[in-house]
């Protein structure tokens, strides 16, 4: 302090101002653009506040002693992490700043000077640069045709002309998921105490023959703390490994519903577009009330599909006439052994809805039906639609309708639980297994 004034830091436009900020679910870090600077503060007998100024109590006039200097660069990109209230890494700025945006992929976008950085969310080296021009504003981040970008516009402030920059993520990069690594749970706010806990109770469920084997994984930010196998993958024969591959059964239902959600955003559907409008053969479709048939109260929308309401049913668990009309139609195609996604969907049209669309939730063949929606509204198979736009991009290389031959042996045996203990059915031939 000297005199009537002090000079303290950060100023008035420093610490964090209008850049915005970014948050990761992945790596629960907050990122911070920051300036760091000072400014002199005055105390004077005469001051009057002034509404939209800084109130500083100095006046153009003022006379101020030397500015000391400030340790560290003028503007920092700083990672802080808010759970535990300390600072993770910081970058230096360039000059300016721009806003930030965290993505999926642990990768930090940047306006730094004239550049957009992307950085290691995690880390934050710097991973890839491009000079964009003078002060970039924040970017934001977009899908197309299963490619992501990212946009950002700049030089809104300098004499040039300003101009939006867009720039394809690199497809055939490493992607979520695939290089996970390990750590300790500790290292992550998990408990090892309490994660071990696991692998005992998983083993009283295989003694108790209630499962032949189970698999359990615990990942946080990015890193696996629980990976374990318990059991076997054939029942006292070959014990289970972390690589074994499981059907997954209905859920595959989720995945059709992202494949779906995929194609609403990308406008090639829409939510409200009655079913008839993709697949006709649900335009004279019937509800089956008391005996009768009627037209329902309203078409079958895109919408009833995803959420189970669409007055369709599936025949397993119900004994009522509609779900014998299930069982014994798609019982047929089952033992003809039609698997045509299509010839299937047109079966499921001639049955009765068991009620008006939208009156009720019934777990149902509904998602059966969205898979063929997903076909025509993109002109692929369901499968061709899954590795291309989900399991490609995503590095999920086991994961499909079938498994190859070459990867037979990593396929955990079917078990069901009967009184005796639990029972295999006959294994499957050949080298196409669903």
């Amino acid at each position: 302090m000297t005199g009537k004034g002090v000079y303290l830091a950060p100023g008035p436009s420093g610490a964090h101002n209008w850049h915005p900020m970014a948050w990761s679910p992945r790596t629960g870090l907050v990122y911070i653009p920051a300036t760091n600077n000072n400014y002199y503060f005055e105390k004077t007998e005469d001051f009057e506040y002034r509404a939209g100024r800084w109130n500083t109590g100095t006046t153009s006039g003022s006379e101020r002693p030397e500015r000391p200097a400030l340790k560290g660069p003028r503007n920092v990109l700083l990672a802080w992490d808010p759970a535990g209230n300390r600072e993770v890494w910081r970058v230096p700025a360039d000059q300016g700043h721009g806003g930030t945006m965290a993505t999926g992929g642990d990768l930090l976008f940047w306006g730094t000077g004239d550049r957009l950085a992307a950085l290691d969310a995690r880390t934050g080296e710097e991973l890839w640069s491009a000079e964009v021009g003078a002060d970039p504003a924040s970017p934001v981040t977009y899908e197309v045709n299963g490619r992501q970008y990212v946009s950002v516009a700049a030089g809104l402030s300098s004499s040039g002309s300003p101009r939006v920059w867009t720039f394809a993520l690199d497809a055939d990069a490493p992607r979520d998921g695939q290089d996970l690594t390990t750590a300790a749970p500790e290292d992550v706010g998990l408990s090892s105490e309490v994660l071990a806990r696991i692998a005992p109770t998983m083993r009283d469920f295989i003694g108790n023959d209630r499962t032949a084997g189970i698999m359990t994984l615990v990942a946080r930010r990015g890193e696996i703390v629980h990976w374990n196998a318990e059991g076997w993958r054939v029942l006292d024969e070959d014990p289970l490994k972390p690589n074994d591959i499981f059907r997954i059964f209905s859920m595959t239902k989720p995945v059709t519903s992202v494949a779906a959600m995929m194609l609403v955003e990308e406008g090639r559907l829409s939510l409200d577009d009655p079913l008839s409008g993709v697949l006709p053969a649900f335009a004279d479709v019937r509800v089956y009330d008391d005996g009768e048939l009627r037209a329902p109260a309203r078409p079958i929308l895109i919408r009833d599909l995803l959420t189970h309401t669409s007055g369709l049913t599936y025949g397993l668990f119900g004994n009522t006439p509609v779900d014998s009309l299930y069982r014994a139609s798609l019982g047929a195609l089952d033992a003809a052994g039609e698997a045509d996604l299509e010839k299937r969907t047109d079966v499921i049209a001639s049955l009765p809805l068991a009620t008006d669309p939208g009156e009720r939730w019934i777990y149902s063949m509904s998602t059966d039906v969205l898979g063929r929606v997903v076909e025509v509204a993109s002109g692929e198979t369901l499968d061709e639609f899954f590795q291309r736009r989900i399991f490609g991009p995503l590095g999920m290389t086991d994961t499909g309708f079938h498994v190859a031959a070459d990867k037979v042996d990593r396929l955990t045996r079917l078990y069901y639980r009967t009184r005796d203990g639990l029972f295999a059915p006959p294994a499957p031939q050949g080298d196409r297994y669903t």
